[in-house]
């Protein structure tokens, strides 16, 4: 009988279960489709927070939170533009 997908347990032996019949090539595709919804949720969180904060200030914001405050100076508080993250 299969189980209904809203009875899954993600965090436990199920997930496990699931990720060991994935390939190396789908693990890694899996990985990166989290790791984009994780920022897509991070910038809408920060924005939810912060709605007067220009996209740069939301940037500035994501990346200190993955990297620190301290490199996050070094490449956002300076006079130029950063990268499109």
């Amino acid at each position: 009988m299969k189980k209904d997908p809203s009875e899954i347990d993600l965090s436990g032996e199920d997930m496990l279960g699931i990720t060991r019949k994935l390939t190396g090539e789908e693990k890694i595709l899996l990985a990166c489709k989290v790791r984009e919804i994780v920022d897509d949720k991070l910038r809408l969180y920060i924005q939810d927070i912060h709605p007067e904060w220009e996209k740069r200030e939301v940037q500035r914001e994501f990346f200190r939170f993955f990297h620190g405050e301290e490199l996050a100076s070094k490449v956002f508080d300076q006079n130029r533009e950063p990268r499109e993250l």
